[in-house]
């Protein structure tokens, strides 16, 4: 499924199966993406800034440089899954099995690991009950197609409910969370090699680099913005496939964080506007 670039704002997603599903750059702003499976999707770059994801299934997912603001991953998945470079401010991190997880420069500021939720957004931080999360799974079952995957989503909120982990599972996510919250040690031109691999591969480009700067995620990498720049400006003069002449030519051109800021700003504060209305 090719779902590059999309926008799938508010999106009713819950139970859905996106098995392997293209999103590079994709936005799901405040999606419904309860109980669904992103097993293996590609969602480089993409913005999943207030989805619900409790209870779905992002195992080997590949989340490199993506944005998750107070999103909501309450019982999910992330087994094997990617999220190097990607930034996580306020996300709800609830018993997420965390197995094999790749997590190297990643942004983590203030995770939510206790049993809480948002309903709703403006609304207050509320405790996490048993009644919650069965209303989660029967909504998300509701909408799944196959009796196999409905079981598995009942097995991902189950963990939601009293006695759903034991406490040492508890305390190993937990302590991942904490450990990457704590973490302040990469340097910015670890992180922009990083970040110039992800833009600079031809199944990536061009929506990759749109969903960073979209992300804000080159104004961390501060003078090293030339290390994403350069490979970016050689890919556009002999690609390996069209999509690469598509790089923004703000990038492309080795512009410094000071021109490119104020765009990232005006854009930023345009969209905030209108998904406020």
């Amino acid at each position: 499924m090719n779902l590059e670039g999309a926008e799938l704002n508010y999106a009713g997603l819950q139970g859905a199966s996106l098995f392997g599903a293209r999103l590079q750059g994709a936005s799901l702003y405040q999606a419904q993406v309860q109980g669904a499976s992103l097993d293996q999707a590609q969602l480089q770059g993409a913005s999943l800034d207030q989805a619900r994801l409790q209870g779905a299934s992002l195992e080997s997912a590949r989340l490199q440089g993506a944005s998750l603001v107070q999103t909501q991953l309450q019982g999910a998945s992330l087994k094997h899954a990617r999220l190097t470079s990607a930034s996580f401010d306020n996300v709800y991190v609830f018993r997420t099995p965390i197995d094999g997880v790749e997590i190297n420069d990643a942004r983590v500021d203030n995770p939510v690991y206790e049993a809480k939720y948002k309903p709703s957004v403006g609304t207050t931080v509320s405790k996490l009950t048993d009644n919650v999360g069965k209303k989660w799974t029967i909504v998300a079952i509701e909408h799944g197609d196959y009796e196999e995957e409905n079981e598995q989503i009942e097995q991902r909120l189950g963990r939601l409910m009293t006695g759903g982990a034991t406490a040492d599972e508890d305390a190993a996510v937990t302590k991942f969370w904490l450990i990457a919250h704590n973490n302040e040690a990469y340097l910015q031109d670890h992180l922009a090699e990083r970040l110039a691999e992800l833009v600079c591969s031809a199944d990536n480009a061009p929506y990759v680099a749109r969903g960073l700067i979209r992300n804000r995620r080159f104004q961390a990498i501060g003078q090293h913005l030339q290390a994403v720049a350069n490979p970016m400006k050689k890919a556009r003069s002999d690609p390996p496939s069209r999509k690469a002449r598509t790089y923004p030519r703000a990038l492309v051109s080795g512009a410094s964080l000071r021109k490119i800021g104020p765009t990232l700003m005006r854009r930023s504060t345009k969209r905030s506007y209108l998904q406020a209305q």
